[in-house]
């Protein structure tokens, strides 16, 4: 899967379930990166049907940029992982993308 690109969720999970988990891992981990301890500001509605994510722009470079926080498996799903809170974590979107498929 590529970095920040199109996030493609299995039709095994339903998508109440996976709102609901999404949250219940952010909560968890308080709404942190798991690697890096980067923190987005969280509505108060907060309720996990979309992504936490900040949009900022480089003015000297002329880019804009996005962060988010993303749900990640602590034993890849491509490795036999599975969908379980017990093996999810919150990650930002750039340590997400540096870890890949390792455990």
């Amino acid at each position: 899967m590529a970095c920040g690109a199109v996030i493609i969720i299995s039709r095994k999970v339903h998508p109440d379930t996976f709102r609901r988990t999404r949250l219940a891992v952010h909560l968890r981990d308080d709404f942190k990166c798991q690697h890096c301890g980067w923190q987005p500001p969280v509505p108060s509605d907060y309720d996990g049907r979309y992504a936490l994510s900040v949009v900022t722009y480089d003015a000297d470079q002329g880019k804009y940029g996005c962060r988010l926080l993303e749900l990640d498996h602590i034993h890849p799903y491509a490795r036999g992982g599975k969908f379980q809170i017990g093996n999810l974590q919150t990650l930002c979107n750039y340590c997400n993308c540096s870890k890949g498929d390792r455990v």
